[in-house]
């Protein structure tokens, strides 16, 4: 019919830069695009977003202890400039119940693929995680990824190393590999939309980075803006190898 609106087709570029507006992010994103000249939608997205720049939630995710020897590994790995890479992993569990607590870990990449600088997600085991998150009645999918302690040869060519000292203190920017980037949340933005229709109505998902300094927040999205919370996995028992 004449006058009649369609509706247009989801863009997660568009959806997370009008979140990030909301989730007053917009300076970082205007100042540092300036001042490098950035054009390019690619190179946008390289931003480094400060994790204390977001919204916090103070109360915390706490993980299950088989969980925590893990994570605790994989943090030593990402420390080692020679061995870390960008792992891909997936954390399920319930934070809505009285026992709040995640309860799984999945590592979603082939291990054939750890030579490379990032180990690229494998769609086929994320979605085996999904699947077992929602048979065991999960409320929380946290789509996770590692941050590693690269060459500094190799930090000084990343944006964050790049803007000057005068930006990178009046937003709190880190150095290469302890700040989340825009690219970040815009997987976030783009996982929500694509698991809204398969996860039950009360379920949230979330974006999380383990970073080398031990950092480990999960950020999601509430009213319309980005949120994070920390993740508890302090270990109190014996690191288990799973690699």
């Amino acid at each position: 019919m004449l006058g009649e609106q369609t509706e247009q087709p989801f863009s997660a570029t568009e959806e997370t830069l009008k979140i990030a507006k909301e989730s007053g992010l917009e300076d970082i994103i205007k100042e540092v695009s300036n001042e490098q000249n950035i054009n390019n939608p690619n190179t946008l997205f390289d931003i480094p977003i400060p994790l204390e720049l977001i919204e916090e939630d103070k109360s915390q995710i706490t993980v299950d202890e088989s969980i925590k020897g893990p994570l605790n590994e994989l943090l030593e790995i990402i420390k080692d400039k020679e061995k870390g890479k960008e792992y891909p992993f997936l954390l399920t569990g319930s934070l809505k119940d009285e026992n709040a607590m995640i309860k799984d870990m999945k590592f979603t990449f082939n291990i054939q693929y750890l030579k490379n600088n990032f180990a690229e997600i494998n769609p086929e085991l994320l979605q085996e995680g999904i699947q077992n998150g929602i048979k065991n009645n999960y409320d929380t999918y946290i789509i996770c990824h590692t941050h590693p302690n690269i060459p500094d040869e190799e930090k000084q060519k990343m944006l964050a190393s790049k803007i000057s000292p005068q930006l990178r203190e009046k937003f709190g920017i880190k150095e290469a590999g302890l700040n989340l980037s825009l690219q970040d949340l815009r997987q976030l933005v783009a996982f929500n939309y694509r698991l809204k229709d398969k996860l039950p109505p009360s379920a949230t998902v979330c974006m999380a980075v383990l970073m080398y300094d031990r950092t480990f927040e999960a950020v999601y999205i509430e009213d319309g803006k980005f949120k994070r919370r920390q993740v508890n996995y302090t270990n109190n028992s014996n690191i288990q190898t799973f690699i």
